[in-house]
């Protein structure tokens, strides 16, 4: 009776995690989860860092949406406004009357430009920018006054191996360059 009394009890025991050796020792062993608690831990961290990624992606691609959409704005207001522009310097254009002979041997004229550049050139800018709106994105825009002077050295006609008498002096124009 004193055995099945004791059986009783380790079974009893060994439910609750505790069980009876031999010795009549008590030997208590850990529930599942207590024994592998780091394992579990683990898991729930990886689980949590992993969650976490999924929002940080879509900020992610949300910021390269608004620089792209940023990029684009800037550019419609560019096309709307004005490029980028370059200006050159004043340029002398002098036409003039030139004899050739064509492929049959006559003599024909035609007309020709001879351009000359200023000696020294100076000029003379005043910029000012503005902000323009588009709902979310401002861009700054930018205005220029320019002043331009030139000196141009005296024409040194022998030079140019052009007859003064063909030098259409009464034509003469002066411009600047506006490169876009």
């Amino acid at each position: 009776m004193g055995t099945q009394q004791s059986e009783n009890q380790q079974e009893t025991n060994s439910h609750q995690g505790t069980q009876l050796n031999e010795a009549h020792q008590i030997v208590y062993e850990e529930p599942f989860m207590q024994r592998h608690k780091n394992f579990f831990k683990g898991c729930m961290i990886s689980i949590l860092i992993l969650t976490l990624l999924i929002p940080t992606h879509f900020i992610g691609n949300l910021i390269t949406e608004r620089q792209a959409r940023n990029e684009t704005v800037k550019a419609e207001i560019a096309t709307q406004c004005g490029n980028m522009q370059t200006v050159c310097g004043p340029v002398l254009v002098i036409p003039y009357l030139q004899a050739e002979k064509n492929s049959e041997g006559e003599n024909i004229t035609s007309r020709s430009f001879a351009f000359f550049m200023p000696e020294s050139l100076k000029i003379n800018a005043k910029q000012h920018a503005e902000n323009k709106n588009n709902r979310t994105f401002k861009v700054p825009l930018y205005n220029a006054s320019l002043h331009i002077t030139g000196m141009f050295t005296p024409l040194n006609k022998k030079a140019l191996n052009i007859l003064v008498e063909n030098m259409l002096l009464n034509e003469a124009t002066l411009f600047s360059v506006l490169a876009i």
